[in-house]
């Protein structure tokens, strides 16, 4: 009896270590789906079949405290619109940026210009302010360009995805063995 509870907690530990891991993994190949749109979800769907299987043989053992789960990762689409939305909010921080250091610039050669005479001072300030202008105009302008842009791929993929899901649809409907265990 002693044994039988000692071979229990081991397999217990080690089902615990590979769900662990195959949640890792999971993670890994869902966050990859944007390069790979076809074999991510299948290697999640995997990695799930073989979850599946192991909470099996945890309850065949009646370990209850095994309960194995992998989250399924983001579809193609999400991981296409998070992409553009970070790419806008850089283009966003860099127009910001660049209006800051634009307008450092400006008010420090106001100041290095105020020794020499006001009217100096005053002209070079307006000249920085300008390009402080001038930047975040042009900073907006870009922004816009991308989130436009951003909205445009994203409106295609979404189609394209629709595309594609339709065509799927179309295919006649392919069997695959399933692996487990027990299973032949």
């Amino acid at each position: 009896m002693l044994a039988r509870k000692k071979r229990l907690a081991e397999i217990e530990q080690s089902l615990n270590a590979l769900g662990r891991q195959l949640e890792t993994k999971a993670g890994i190949v869902g966050g990859k789906v944007l390069l790979n749109p076809y074999s991510s979800p299948h290697a999640i769907a995997n990695i799930e079949s073989i979850t599946s299987d192991l909470n099996a043989f945890a309850s065949t053992l009646q370990l209850e405290h095994i309960h194995l789960h992998v989250e399924d990762g983001p579809t193609w689409i999400e991981a296409a619109g998070k992409a553009v939305d970070d790419t806008g909010k850089a283009l966003q921080n860099a127009r910001q940026q660049t209006a800051h250091a634009v307008q450092d610039v400006g008010n420090a050669i106001a100041n290095g210009a105020q020794s020499t005479g006001a009217a100096v001072a005053k002209g070079m300030q307006d000249a920085g302010n300008q390009a402080v202008h001038i930047a975040q105009d042009a900073g907006d302008a870009i922004a816009k360009g991308a989130q436009d842009a951003g909205a445009g791929i994203a409106d295609g993929v979404q189609q394209l995805g629709k595309g594609i899901a339709d065509g799927l649809k179309q295919l006649p409907e392919i069997k695959l063995p399933k692996f487990g265990w027990g299973k032949k």
